[in-house]
């Protein structure tokens, strides 16, 4: 006799609970099996399908609310945390730990100040930069990006915007900074919406797909970076991971979660009445056509990042 059937497999098929009764059957028989998922009205499918999207989720967002709470936030900060070796501040003399105070003599405390005057800049500009309690001038030339790249806000984080940008070569130095239980709270719930709009920038090809879509490789190697920078970076990968797993299973493809949610509200517009086992068929079919393209694609991405790595440029660090 069928009964429901819990499985778990590596990504990116994932694990999933099948439901005793979920297999549509030429004879229509699905919807007399006794407690069975199709012997159940169409709004109470819809509420068991959208329970395993919507639990990854707020797993995820439990994950990372912990994590804000108790280890903070890393903020970006106006001194220099590493440099390009052949970027513009290096050739100019800049280096690790220099603090930049002003940029065309304006005063700079914060990185979001002098990241603003120089991403928008396109003109030499005269950086001070405190060294070790002594002030000094430099002349630095800003490179415009030759492809456009995301936009940070104040905090280093990107805001789902990208364009061609002027930079000097280097990255911020970070401090751990506490934030309050609601804080933390907000940034958590953020973190989905994020989510969905990268994947609503892939849909609109504003994002460079490549770069963006990985498969099992490209999880791999995240998790063995955020391995290497401590537990907070696996927290932190782990939740995201979670949220990003729920609202992928709610794309309206079948069988994903929300393939299968779309059917049940077309019956439900129905009266409750069946799809015919052919359209069912049908729609399956296009769905794992769908589904075999995606994954084929993360594999191929991960491919060529196996055999064509990118190109890092050498960096100098600070203390």
């Amino acid at each position: 006799e069928e009964e429901t059937l819990f499985t778990v497999r590596p990504w990116p098929l994932g694990g999933f609970v099948r439901i005793r009764g979920m297999v549509p059957e030429e004879d229509g028989s699905e919807t007399r099996v006794a407690s069975g998922f199709y012997s159940k009205s169409p709004i109470k499918r819809l509420i068991v399908l959208a329970a395993g999207p919507a639990f990854s989720v707020l797993a995820g967002v439990i994950m990372l609310f912990g994590l804000f709470s108790i280890d903070g936030v890393r903020k970006p900060t106006n001194v220099v945390g590493s440099i390009i070796v052949d970027g513009q501040a290096a050739k100019a003399g800049l280096i690790p730990d220099d603090r930049i105070v002003a940029v065309d003599g304006v005063a700079t405390n914060t990185y979001f100040e002098a990241l603003s005057r120089i991403r928008d800049s396109g003109h030499m500009l005269r950086l001070t930069v405190d060294r070790k309690g002594n002030r000094i001038d430099f002349q630095v030339t800003p490179k415009l990006d030759e492809q456009p790249t995301e936009v940070l806000d104040s905090e280093g984080m990107p805001i789902g915007e990208q364009r061609r940008q002027y930079k000097i070569g280097f990255s911020p130095k970070f401090v751990p900074v506490q934030i309050s239980a609601s804080d933390a709270l907000m940034r958590a719930v953020g973190e989905p919406v994020m989510v969905v709009q990268q994947m609503g920038k892939l849909a609109q090809r504003k994002a460079k797909i490549e770069n963006e879509v990985g498969g099992p490789a490209q999880i791999v190697m995240a998790t063995r970076d955020a391995t290497e920078s401590g537990v907070a970076m696996v927290v932190f990968l782990a939740g995201m991971l979670s949220i990003s797993v729920g609202i992928f299973n709610l794309l309206p493809i079948h069988p994903l979660d929300g393939g299968q949610m779309v059917v049940a509200v077309v019956e439900l517009l129905r009266g409750g009445k069946r799809l015919s086992y052919k359209v069912q068929n049908a729609v399956a079919g296009v769905g794992l056509l769908v589904l075999f393209v995606m994954i084929s694609s993360a594999l191929f991405f991960d491919f060529n990042r196996i055999v064509k790595p990118a190109k890092q440029p050498k960096v100098i660090t600070g203390k």
